[in-house]
């Protein structure tokens, strides 16, 4: 297991000479080998978002990765474009499973897309959530699998139990991290209200992919429906109908509900955006809840290449404008 080291506080800010200094530290980490970029080309391009498009960057957390006998602490930043806060917010964020390239690869060929988009709206991105575990092709930041749901960004603590809603899904956050990085979106969400979340996936179990649609309209959602078809006009097989492999998870035309045709409860950073309350201190307490929240999952087996699947996923953040168009907000 690699230790975590906790960012204190926030904006925490990497100044240009920090920058460079990371960046000549990470050339010794070895990227897994399956033509995904290098973990420091990564970053490389997501730090033209400040430097030739003025976001501020934020550190959520960093993490030590080993390299070369170096011990070098990895920070995983949230980029937010040039507006107030108060404003609402786009919010775009990929790489939460390591072994889940496609979408990263895509936001960082797409970075210049999001920058002028970020010049006409508020956007906070988060480009790569578990680099600990991208640059392994391992699912969580300490280990390649785990039965138990180790996500970074998992939100349980914070979530009811829809068995008891009077209590939370876990007494406890499920790591340092998972704790630092809710405490982090909650305040980010109460600084830059979220109105359209994006949550970018991969799936090497599907040979067919499909979306969750967590927002108030649920499969009715036009932001949901629109980026199905997208997809599917991508060459992305989608499920039409049926279930996903997970118990209470309906699938219809491609978008997955649970079985009261509500949204599904499982604890995710998706559900913590649209949630209406979250617990703090033990006490449900009002949140500011996104319209829509979309998390596309496509499938890495079936025939479809890496390439395009990250070109799948380039489309769906090149329309995210008409995205933002289809809910009314402008």
């Amino acid at each position: 297991m690699k230790s975590e080291i906790l960012a204190q506080g926030h904006p925490t800010e990497y100044s240009s000479i920090g920058m460079d200094i990371l960046f000549e530290q990470m050339k010794d980490i070895k990227t897994h080998p399956d033509g995904r970029t290098s973990l420091v080309d990564l970053y490389r391009r997501h730090y033209e978002l400040e430097t030739k498009y003025g976001f501020k960057k934020e550190v959520i957390y960093t993490i030590q990765i080993d390299a070369r006998s170096k011990h070098i602490a990895v920070p995983v930043f949230c980029y937010i474009s040039p507006h107030p806060e108060g404003t609402d917010s786009l919010t775009l964020m990929t790489g939460i499973h390591g072994e889940e390239p496609g979408p990263p690869n895509a936001v960082a060929n797409q970075i210049d897309e999001i920058g002028r988009l970020g010049q006409k709206m508020t956007l906070t991105i988060m480009p790569l959530l578990n680099p600990a575990g991208y640059y392994r092709n391992w699912r969580f930041h300490d280990m390649p699998f785990s039965l138990k749901r180790r996500n970074v960004t998992d939100s349980r603590h914070l979530l009811p139990d829809s068995s008891d809603p009077s209590k939370s899904m876990l007494a406890y956050p499920q790591s340092k991290i998972s704790d630092r990085f809710t405490r982090y979106f909650l305040d980010l969400n109460r600084r830059y209200p979220i109105r359209l979340f994006f949550d970018l996936h991969e799936d090497a179990k599907l040979i067919e992919g499909y979306l969750y649609s967590q927002g108030q309209l649920v499969e009715h959602d036009p932001v949901a429906i629109e980026c199905a078809q997208i997809l599917v006009d991508n060459g992305v097989k989608l499920k039409m109908d049926g279930e996903t492999r997970f118990p209470g998870e309906v699938v219809r035309n491609g978008l997955v509900f649970d079985q009261n045709g509500g949204p599904v409860q499982d604890g995710s950073i998706d559900q913590l955006a649209a949630a209406h309350f979250v617990f703090k201190k033990g006490l449900l307490v009002p949140n500011h809840a996104a319209h829509t929240a979309i998390v596309p999952e496509t499938p890495t087996i079936g025939g479809i290449t890496f390439d395009e699947r990250v070109r799948a996923h380039e489309t769906i953040i090149k329309n995210l404008p008409h995205f933002w168009d289809l809910m009314g907000l402008n």
